[in-house]
């Protein structure tokens, strides 16, 4: 971390920051109401549901390139030229968007170029936080950071729904200008730092870039093709970085066994997140025959009851520690799991009930976790480890999905381990144990780090 800063300069960071967290919501709000716009450009464009997916689909994949992008930069290139970039990426391909709407492939273009410069303001978030604030006001702004996307989530599906349905989708390629209005007080406020790492290794991001899209599609659509180029660009990347004399990330960086097992708690802690928003819809359509608009007003409550503990649990996590606070948030989250597992299928309160304790578990965790994994790295490698982080939890949540998917698809109600007066519900009661089970082994391994580096300190 930067500790060379006036107080000035210091302050006009916070307001950056600041600045960047509401850029943050703003660019997540966008990606989840062109998520919701699904069906309607379907119907538009006369299209199949997986082409029209492509706006969500294709935009995903920009925001993976986008975050590794920008995150790694700022080890080589300052904060304040990256920021002017992404806000311009966000805002620009509005144009073509609006210009050329009648033109599908022109929307999803605009939609990737978007997502990509979109995803900066999360990926700088971070990093301006971790380089620049210290100490118990970091965790503040993480927390904050974490409540931006259940803020974003919920804003975002009302946002889209209303505007598509009442002025029409195009309405929604409107509103990354007002990202604009933040040019102005990022190029005066936000300080110019030197960096010490100044050449930027173009073929070896390149081929990272390839490895992030490869692993991507492979998580999403499992196939021997994508496995082995998935498998041939972790090699070729490996094999790149050991001969060249200044790579885009060193060697070390792999071998820093204790960054490298906070990322392997991370992705345990996080195969359950995403996948929670998956099964939810198949749950309440079994057990209650929910329809899909009506599910998604299940989840209003949850997200804002998590928005409102996130925005507090910076102060929570300063008063409490981040060990008694990430505990906390894994208990919750495996607590939720069980709950539901066998008492979701009475009534939708306990559903409710089961989503609250899970969303408010995770809005504990995100800065300790991410505070953890980034206290083993050197100051010049903090960019690219968010980026590592970022990536692991994104990866994480998409693979937690095909897991359920599988799981869905098999038959768990067989096993005749549980028993429950409602047999539909039995499938989801193991889904649920298993996600709860991943949890534990995430929380596990974080202490095993923690302990580790206690033990270090000791013998130093």
């Amino acid at each position: 971390m930067e500790n060379t800063m006036s107080a000035k300069e210091l302050k006009q960071i916070r307001m950056v920051v600041m600045v960047v967290l509401v850029l943050t919501i703003l660019t997540q709000l966008i990606d989840n109401a062109f998520t919701l716009i699904t069906p309607i450009l379907g119907e538009k464009f006369n299209i199949s549901t997986d082409v029209a997916s492509w706006v969500a689909s294709i935009g995903g994949i920009g925001i993976a390139i986008g975050f590794f992008a920008f995150s790694s930069f700022t080890d080589f290139i300052s904060e304040k030229k990256l920021l002017i970039i992404g806000v311009l990426l966000f805002c620009l391909p509005s144009i073509t968007g609006l210009l050329f709407q009648s033109s599908y492939t022109m929307v999803v273009i605009s939609r990737f170029i978007q997502a990509v410069g979109g995803i900066s303001t999360s990926a700088l978030y971070l990093v301006l936080v971790a380089r620049y604030i210290d100490g118990k006001e970091q965790v503040i702004w993480m927390g904050l950071c974490t409540a931006s996307f259940t803020i974003s989530t919920v804003i975002g599906t009302l946002t889209g729904g209303f505007l598509s349905t009442f002025f029409g989708w195009q309405v929604i390629f409107y509103i990354p200008f007002l990202g604009l209005l933040a040019l102005p007080i990022i190029i005066k406020y936000m300080p110019e730092q030197p960096k010490k790492r100044s050449n930027i290794d173009y073929l070896g991001f390149l081929i990272l870039t390839a490895f992030v899209v490869s692993i991507n599609f492979l998580v999403a659509n499992p196939s021997l093709i994508l496995l082995v180029s998935t498998i041939v660009f972790v090699i070729l990347f490996l094999f790149y970085i050991s001969k060249v004399k200044n790579p885009l990330i060193s060697m070390d960086f792999f071998k820093n066994k204790s960054y490298m097992m906070m990322l392997a708690s991370t992705f345990f802690y996080y195969l359950s997140q995403v996948a929670l928003v998956f099964i939810t819809p198949f749950l309440l359509e079994a057990m209650f025959g929910y329809s899909l608009n009506k599910t998604a007003l299940i989840f209003i409550v949850p997200y804002t009851i998590s928005g409102v503990i996130a925005i507090f649990s910076g102060s929570i996590i300063n008063r409490i520690g981040m060990k008694t606070a990430l505990t906390t948030g894994a208990l919750l989250i495996m607590a939720g799991f069980v709950y539901g597992g066998f008492q979701a299928y009475i009534s939708t309160t306990h559903v409710l009930i089961a989503l609250t304790l899970i969303t408010g578990g995770y809005a504990l965790s995100f800065g300790p976790l991410l505070t953890k994994a980034i206290s083993f790295l050197p100051e010049t490698e903090i960019g690219t480890g968010i980026g590592f982080f970022n990536f692991t939890v994104r990866t994480a949540n998409a693979l937690g999905i095909s897991i359920v998917a599988f799981l869905l698809n098999s038959n768990l109600d067989k096993l005749n381990l549980i028993s429950l007066s409602n047999k539909a519900m039995i499938p989801f009661t193991y889904i649920f144990i298993i996600l709860a089970l991943t949890t534990l082994v995430g929380i596990v391994m974080y202490y095993l780090v923690s302990e580790k580096k206690s033990n270090n300190l000791e013998e130093n």
